[in-house]
């Protein structure tokens, strides 16, 4: 497709699934599925709280988490993940008896009105969690990062992506004594075509007792 076929006229189906399962798509130019979703608000509930802060009984280790990188996803490290410990210990050698995270797949794909793709995404989330502490009650997330099944684009379609934890939606659902942190990842995915450009958003719940999901 030629730089003046992307001028915005030209008809595109946007496409996400859920276990490739569709659960919604979005038919139009490209100036039209650009614009931004509008997504329900949050009902996500915080958790018990009482007197003490998330930070004094959840460490979270903060992170700034290139994803994909000009079509390529980017192989998961120590600096491309995160963890959730307590912060009276935070070495993840001393929890044990984890369970790997089990989460759906999203896939995000567009195609033009003809079939042709232009790109396709699908990721989910993997891990650890449900890990405990011999002297520390509560259950903790010792690894989370983004895994891929796929990440591929056709010219002039260029894929960036990057992940960050959503701090205004970080609680603990257990008790102070025995925390069960939560916390959301944004996963933001852009993709731009000579002077096209569209991103989009899509957040995981991350519970060390629940494992993941997508919200």
């Amino acid at each position: 497709m030629s730089e003046e076929a992307l001028k915005g006229d030209e008809k595109f189906i946007k496409t996400v699934e859920i276990d490739d399962e569709v659960v919604s798509t979005q038919e139009g130019t490209f100036r039209e599925i650009a614009l931004p979703r509008v997504k329900p608000k949050s009902n996500i509930a915080p958790g018990a709280m009482g007197a003490a802060k998330v930070d004094d009984i959840i460490k979270v280790a903060k992170f700034a988490w290139d994803i994909i990188k000009d079509n390529k996803a980017q192989a998961a490290t120590e600096a491309a993940s995160t963890r959730v410990l307590s912060p009276k210990d935070d070495n993840w050698v001393h929890y044990g008896h984890a369970q790997d995270i089990t989460c759906k797949d999203i896939t995000y794909k567009l195609d033009n009105i003809i079939g042709v793709n232009c790109f396709t995404v699908k990721f989910r989330v993997a891990g650890t969690y449900r890990a405990k502490h011999n002297e520390i009650g509560g259950l903790w997330m010792p690894n989370a990062h983004i895994t891929f099944a796929k990440c591929s684009a056709t010219w002039p379609w260029v894929l960036n992506g990057s992940v960050k934890i959503d701090n205004t939606n970080l609680s603990n659902m257990g008790s102070v004594e025995e925390p069960i942190p939560q916390l959301v990842l944004n996963v933001k995915i852009k993709s731009d075509a000579t002077v096209q450009s569209c991103e989009e958003t899509f957040e995981f719940l991350l519970n060390a007792n629940d494992g993941a999901k997508p919200v």
